[in-house]
């Protein structure tokens, strides 16, 4: 069950961007058969060299990952949180491996997320969880408040796992989680996750990047 303003209910701007850096700058519909549309057309275009595209984003187009994996790692049509009970840990830097591990069974990118970490729990020899068949992972969340630079939401989950935001990753977010900070992991190569535990919680999404503030502050002396 999801509760969101139509802004972020989708793939949280992702598939706009790449839309607005390749080929197709009508992306004002928020349609899913829009967005699939106008993703397929990304994953089709030859333009890989373009100079706009984010490393990240780069990378996971030019993968030999397939089109259903990546457009459930760009959550395309989807909402942009959902609920992973399962995390495969690796280091920084072999995001693209464990995806690609992960990516022979799609529909098992439903249920788990590749969180990178400088000291991960497991690595390489990983072996995948034991899903089960049942995607209900009796999870629901609602928006308390939006915006480009902060969003706060309420969730409830039947047990733990891992938030996860198809919106792209950069250290000046912050997350908190009933009103303590949290990490923030790099998910799936280029997006955002935080731990969640099992019951209801309160969590804030605050973007600061503090390079760009000082940057301001040296600028107006």
């Amino acid at each position: 069950q999801v509760s969101s303003p139509q802004c972020i209910s989708s793939a949280g701007g992702s598939v706009r961007y790449l839309s607005l850096v390749y080929r197709n700058p009508d992306v004002l519909s928020s349609s899913k058969e829009d967005e699939k549309k106008t993703f397929q057309e990304v994953l089709s275009s030859q333009r890989w060299s373009n100079f706009f595209v984010l490393r990240p984003y780069f990378q996971l187009l030019n993968s030999d990952l397939p089109s259903v994996a990546l457009e459930k790692i760009f959550r395309v049509g989807l909402p942009a949180f959902a609920f992973k009970p399962f995390a495969m840990e690796t280091s920084v830097g072999k995001g693209i491996e464990a995806l690609q591990k992960i990516s022979k069974n799609p529909h098992h990118l439903d249920s788990v997320v590749v969180i990178e970490k400088d000291r991960p729990h497991q690595d390489k020899n990983i072996l995948l969880p034991t899903l089960s068949k049942n995607s209900s992972h009796g999870f629901s969340y609602k928006f308390e408040q939006d915006g480009y630079n902060d969003y706060s939401l309420k969730t409830k989950s039947n047990k733990e796992g891992y938030l996860y935001w198809a919106d792209g990753f950069h250290h000046g977010w912050k997350a908190y989680l009933n009103g303590l900070e949290v990490p923030i992991y790099r998910a799936n190569l280029n997006f955002k996750a935080i731990k969640l535990p099992q019951g209801e919680s309160s969590i804030q999404f605050v973007y600061r990047p503090v390079l760009f503030y000082y940057a301001l502050w040296i600028f107006y002396l």
